[in-house]
């Protein structure tokens, strides 16, 4: 990818930069020693599956780090995705960041990747990106602070974004209000931010995953709904029509069948159970 500039910057170690930063390799070199050593650290931003994170700062950006090592994986899929026979997990993500970010479309910045080979067969890989103030849109979605237009807003806004990663032929795997950032601003009402895009997959075409990723957000919003407090026959009216409206607009933009439809629903039931 024409973004990415690799270093070889030891005998195991490779760093994509992305180019459109001016990263000054003699001055961050400390910098990437401690990212290098996240997985022996205690004091970390969050642990969860095969990611560890830190948050910190890099030539006078906010930054957070995050790890992909079989050292942190508990289960043995987390630990083949760090196997040398692929493409590391970090660089994917970082991969499919740029492509949404030449879209146009408000993902986190990407800063840099480094690998680390472990062993013949095993890599770790730790992506770099810039922080993006604003809190998890799970924790506006779903909390009662906020009024229902403000929600609806925001998951109308989400949406709009997932067709525009499905026409980057890209599908996150993911998509849910947990993995969104939202900036609530005074002035400009709100800005997002998506995340957490290493389950993604580049240059994807097929159907399957593409519903899937709409069942994930359909479930989420579902759910937030349930959690509304208002009357319960207007709380289950709210809760079907705004299930038939995504369902409708999913239909119509991938011209899904009826099997397709039946999927769409089983895996939204799935998810709400």
């Amino acid at each position: 990818m024409e973004s990415l500039r690799k270093i070889d910057y030891g005998a195991e170690v490779n760093l994509y930069l992305n180019q459109n930063f001016d990263l000054r390799l003699d001055e961050i070199k400390e910098k990437i020693e401690s990212y290098l050593n996240i997985s022996k650290q205690c004091d970390f931003f969050y642990l969860k599956r095969n990611r560890k994170v830190i948050k910190s700062d890099l030539q006078g950006r906010n930054i957070y780090a995050k790890s992909y090592s079989p050292l942190n994986a508990k289960k043995w899929y987390d630990k083949l995705r760090d196997l040398t026979l692929f493409k590391s997990v970090a660089r994917k993500e970082m991969e499919a960041l740029l492509i949404l970010k030449r879209a146009n479309l408000p993902v986190i910045e990407p800063v840099l990747v480094i690998e680390r080979k472990l062993s013949v067969w095993v890599t770790e890989s730790i992506i770099v990106t810039c922080e993006f103030e604003g809190v998890g849109a799970e924790e506006i979605i779903f909390s009662a602070q906020y009024n229902y237009q403000l929600k609806k807003a925001i998951m109308e806004e989400v949406a709009k974004n997932l067709i525009k990663i499905h026409q980057a032929d890209i599908v996150h795997c993911d998509y849910r209000f947990r993995n969104i950032l939202v900036n609530l601003s005074k002035n400009k009402g709100f800005e997002l931010a998506v995340i957490d895009l290493e389950r993604a997959r580049v240059n994807y075409k097929w159907k399957y995953r593409r519903v899937k990723d709409w069942a994930k957000l359909i479930a989420d919003w579902l759910k937030a709904l349930s959690a509304l407090s208002i009357n319960k026959q207007e709380k289950i009216d709210l809760i079907e029509s705004q299930r038939q409206e995504y369902k409708e607009k999913v239909k119509l933009e991938y011209q899904l069948n009826n099997l397709e439809m039946k999927l769409l629903d089983k895996w939204i039931n799935k998810i709400l159970k």
